[in-house]
C-alpha cells in the first residue's frame, strides 16, 4: 500500500495547533507518505516526513518526533482509545498492536490491557528504525511474528505523530499560547 499526505497538515485534527517558538521546531512532525511492503516475513513502513532532524543526537536518527503507530488486525477485536493521546482510532477502527518510536527509544505493544492512560502489554521484538536522512524518509523493519501473524493483508495501519518532552519524560505539552517547548 502507498499513500501520500498533504504537506503542511501537521496542525492538528481543528487546524489551530502550532510547534513551540523553540529555533529547533521546523515541521518535523508532518508526514507525507506513507509505503507498506510485505517481504517475507517482515513489514516494512516506510515514512515519508516534510523534515527530519537530528540536533539533540538522538541515537534513532531523528528528533523533534514521536511515532505512535497502530495496527489493526481485521480478525480480532481491539481498542478504540488511542493511549495518551485523549483521542479514539478514526472511522470507528480499533487497533490491535502499536509501535511507540522516539529518536531515543522504542517499544511495541498489544492493546490487552490498554487505556487512556497505558499502552498495553509490551511485547518483543521491537522494529528496526533506519533514517534516511537525506530523502527525508524513516523505515520501521517490523517482523511479523511481533503482529502473530505472517501476512498483514486488509490490515489498518493509522500512524501519529507528536513530540516528547526529555526533561518531564511525557508527551509534549499543548497550551493555548504557543511558549518556547509547548
Amino acid at each position: 500500500a502507498e499513500i501520500s499526505d498533504e504537506i503542511g497538515d501537521d496542525n492538528g485534527f481543528n487546524g489551530n495547533y502550532s510547534y513551540p517558538l523553540d529555533s529547533t521546531y521546523s515541521n518535523q512532525n508532518d508526514i507525507t507518505k506513507v509505503s507498506i511492503n510485505q517481504i517475507g516475513k517482515i513489514m516494512r513502513l516506510n515514512i515519508g516526513m516534510k523534515e527530519i532532524t537530528d540536533g539533540w543526537n538522538p541515537s534513532n536518527g531523528f528528533d523533534h518526533l514521536v511515532f505512535m503507530i497502530y495496527f489493526d488486525d481485521p480478525n480480532k477485536i481491539g481498542q478504540k482509545v488511542l493511549p495518551k493521546q485523549d483521542g479514539f482510532m478514526p472511522e470507528n477502527k480499533d487497533w490491535d498492536y502499536m509501535i511507540y518510536a522516539t529518536g531515543w527509544m522504542s517499544s511495541a505493544h498489544r492493546s490487552l490491557n490498554s487505556s487512556e492512560d497505558n499502552r498495553g502489554e509490551a511485547i518483543t521484538p521491537t522494529p528496526d528504525i533506519v533514517v534516511d536522512k537525506q530523502n527525508n524518509e524513516i523505515t520501521f523493519l517490523i517482523p511479523l511474528s511481533l503482529f502473530e501473524t505472517d501476512n498483514v493483508d486488509n490490515w489498518n495501519v493509522y500512524i501519529t505523530t507528536w513530540d516528547y518532552d526529555g526533561i518531564e519524560a511525557v508527551l509534549r505539552n499543548v497550551d493555548l499560547n504557543p511558549e518556547i517547548w509547548t
